[in-house]
């Protein structure tokens, strides 16, 4: 039995109305020995170090991927995710949207989780870019755009990309990572013509694969694609479901291939008219629209309850279920599925229990085959899921409580969600996702649950540091709001984890602007020493009372400390934006739209009050004309 399918290979790229296209009819044969692929051939990952340690996985530096290894002494995992940060050479404005993943259970951990190599032996884990956030790079139509904020320039408020070149670049690698380890797969596709343009998407995946391969070094698409096949850029479904395929089908995939391989390096990659960076962005989009829950997180809930919060305090569980066991219960089946992304805040629905899933950052396991095999059994007995029902936005969250594996989440109207994952890494890591999410979207200084918080966070709040914020905010923020002399800001540095800058504002005599000059302070480990001065403290609100008795000189200008300019609460609207600039936090997709929800209710109540204003003038005018 021969099938027939229409293969089209197809690449388009907006931004530069660049589009090429091969076209050939192909007919498939199912027939045919299968050949496995062994496991990792198609991602090109490097082999995991075998000693003991904690190994942390790099999908990329400028030096191709590798393994961080920590052996000696406790670390946290922000601080491990700070070295592997330090490694790729993210910067701290960026940093706060990746954290350590665990393939082995698909759990991620807070950033306040204590590693102990002495008590695991050896643990693989995966440094990622984990809060997302759809349609970042402005390609789809169809989403808002999300970006950073900007200080606003007259009536406009200004806006940023969400990420720089080195995050780009590294998420492009786990991008590419996912994609080939099935983040969609030939199997979730039905339909012929699904999997038809599935099949043709894959492959024009494929060829920007190899087109970014080919800028990066400098070579030909043709040779590039000589040396590494196409067979390693695609889902490995997708690849197992050709190696079933005979001799003669084989053969002729490749010629289409490379005839279509050819013409793209031709008419684009030759001609300039395609750079990395647009590669990087049509590859993310395209996968965006391939996977709809890529960058999104599901979690399986055993109970689920939605209640007024009584007090209004969210601090408490509800009693019958906070001391239930917290060890696992493998024979109990979740009834809830709650989802959580970055352009869609928490949404949640009933499941059947044969649908049941296990926690997943994306909904399907690469590293799992028995998750893909009942997924295979779902899709065949043909369950009707539920809709999705929305329970908040993750700026409308006022705090979360946790005690083991229950969870409640209390909304600013005193309405909460209360929880039960299946252990208590699974609510660790939900929780530490929406404070994750709440300080990109809300308040970049808070945290919602001290159970989770960052390190680093716990001691801004408790020192008064802003964010990683730009020279450019920091004159700003000083001058408006502490215009006497003295005052002065910390925030840490937007280039070094180990360093806090001091900026302190100081009042000319003759009555010309303010001047301001900035200072060092650097961090080891626990100790707080400011650049030039031998002493050392053990916390920075200790230095900066220190300071105050002395006088600080820059060249022939003199400087003193005497207020701090504090973040301001998410409350404050002007702080709120600045502090969502340079604090690398506040993302204004969603804030668009509201504008725009609110405008057109104006619009609606603006004509309504019109039609009731005619009306009126016609009764009247009527009332008139039969006097």
């Amino acid at each position: 039995m021969v099938d027939s399918d229409r293969w089209q290979l197809e690449v388009s790229v907006s931004g530069n109305n660049v589009e090429t296209r091969c076209q050939s009819e192909l007919r498939m044969s199912r027939r045919g020995c299968f050949k496995s692929t062994k496991q990792g051939a198609s991602t090109e990952q490097c082999a995991a170090p075998q000693g003991p340690g904690i190994h942390v996985y790099l999908f990329w530096t400028k030096a191709g991927d590798c393994y961080l290894t920590h052996q000696d002494g406790e670390v946290t995992a922000e601080e491990l995710s700070i070295q592997a940060a330090e490694v790729v050479g993210i910067t701290p404005v960026c940093f706060v949207l990746f954290a350590l993943y665990d393939p082995s259970c698909s759990c991620w951990y807070s950033p306040n989780h204590t590693f102990d190599p002495k008590e695991q032996t050896r643990l693989i884990l995966h440094f990622r870019m984990r809060f997302y956030f759809r349609n970042w790079h402005g390609l789809s139509d169809t989403d808002p755009v999300v970006s950073r904020y900007l200080s606003q320039t007259g009536s406009e408020q200004g806006a940023a990309p969400l990420l720089q070149i080195p995050s780009l670049e590294y998420l492009f690698a786990q991008a590419k990572f996912d994609f080939v380890n099935d983040v969609i797969s030939l199997g979730d596709v039905t339909g012929d013509a699904a999997v038809t343009g599935f099949k043709n998407e894959s492959l024009g995946m494929a060829v920007l694969h190899l087109s970014h391969k080919a800028l990066q070094t400098g070579t030909s698409l043709q040779e590039v694609a000589t040396h590494t096949s196409f067979l390693r850029c695609i889902p490995r479904s997708f690849s197992h479901h050709i190696a079933r395929d005979n001799f003669l089908t084989k053969l002729r995939i490749q010629r289409v291939f490379a005839d279509f391989v050819r013409s793209f390096q031709k008419h684009t990659v030759g001609q300039g008219r395609l750079g990395s960076q647009e590669i990087m962005y049509k590859y993310l989009s395209t996968l965006e629209r391939l996977a709809p829950r890529f960058g999104t997180e599901n979690f399986s809930i055993f109970h689920l309850d939605l209640r007024p919060d009584g007090d209004g305090s969210g601090s408490y569980l509800n009693p019958s279920r906070a001391h239930e066991p917290l060890e696992e219960n493998p024979c109990s089946q979740p009834t809830h599925e709650l989802m959580v992304s970055g352009t869609a805040g928490i949404r949640w629905r009933k499941i059947p229990a044969q649908r049941a899933q296990e926690n997943n950052y994306m909904g399907n396991d690469y590293f799992n085959k028995k998750k893909r095999e009942n997924q295979e059994v779902m899709q065949g007995e043909n369950y009707m899921a539920e809709s999705w029902n929305v329970f908040c936005d993750f700026p409308e969250i006022s705090h979360i409580a946790i005690t083991g594996a229950n969870v409640c989440i209390s909304r600013q109207d005193n309405f909460a969600m209360e929880l039960r994952l299946k252990s208590i890494l699974e609510a660790r890591s939900l929780v530490s996702l929406l404070d994750g999410y709440f300080r990109l979207t809300a308040d970049a200084h808070h945290y919602l649950c001290h159970e989770v918080a960052p390190p680093r966070v716990v001691l801004s709040e408790a020192n008064g540091l802003h964010g990683p914020i730009l020279d450019e905010f920091v004159v700003q923020k000083l001058k408006k709001e502490h215009v006497e002399d003295g005052a002065y800001l910390l925030r840490w540095s937007v280039l070094d984890y180990r360093r806090i800058i001091l900026a302190v504002l100081s009042r000319n005599e003759d009555g010309q602007s303010p001047a301001h000059k900035q200072f060092r302070i650097m961090q080891k480990d626990s100790v707080f020493t400011l650049e030039g001065w031998e002493r050392e403290f053990s916390n920075v609100k200790e230095l900066m009372e220190s300071l105050k008795n002395f006088v600080l000189k820059s060249g022939q200008d003199c400087f003193t400390v005497r207020k701090c300019c504090l973040p301001q609460p998410a409350g404050d609207e002007c702080g709120r934006v600045w502090e969502s600039v340079g604090e690398c936090g506040r993302v204004c997709g969603r804030e668009k739209e509201r504008e725009k929800d609110w405008c057109c209710v104006c619009v609606c109540v603006c004509v309504c009050v019109v039609c009731v204003v005619l009306v009126c003038v016609w009764c009247g005018v009527r009332k008139r004309v039969r006097v």
